[in-house]
């Protein structure tokens, strides 16, 4: 997938309403393999991501449309976007980072005897 997901002009990522917190997967996958990514807005974006520099939010399907013809225009944006993406999740959200950040809660658990 990362391949399909690099090579693509456009990724879309739809999570479902009842998915209320928390960011899927996806996000982290395509963005980490290099892709552009539109979304629907979720809370959480913010702290991990800006719109429109490092992924595009969109709130409906009229946006999205128009977003998706712009994006497909304007390919210099849409790659400076994904290359932004992809430098963040290299940067600062790796699996070997959230493991360390894992064992270095699990250890001042363990010195404050919790």
């Amino acid at each position: 997938m990362p391949k399909v997901f690099a090579a693509s002009k456009i990724n879309l990522n739809f999570t479902i309403p009842n998915i209320k917190s928390g960011l899927p997967l996806r996000i982290w996958d395509v963005l980490g393999s290099g892709g552009f990514l539109m979304t629907n807005f979720q809370a959480e974006i913010p702290y991990y991501f800006k719109h429109r520099e490092d992924l595009v939010c969109f709130e409906s399907i009229d946006e999205l449309t128009e977003l998706c013809g712009y994006y497909l225009k304007h390919e210099d944006a849409r790659r400076q976007i994904a290359e932004n993406g992809y430098r963040k999740v290299r940067a600062h959200h790796t699996y070997e980072q959230r493991i360390a950040q894992m064992m270095e809660i699990l250890q001042k658990g363990e010195e404050n005897g919790i």
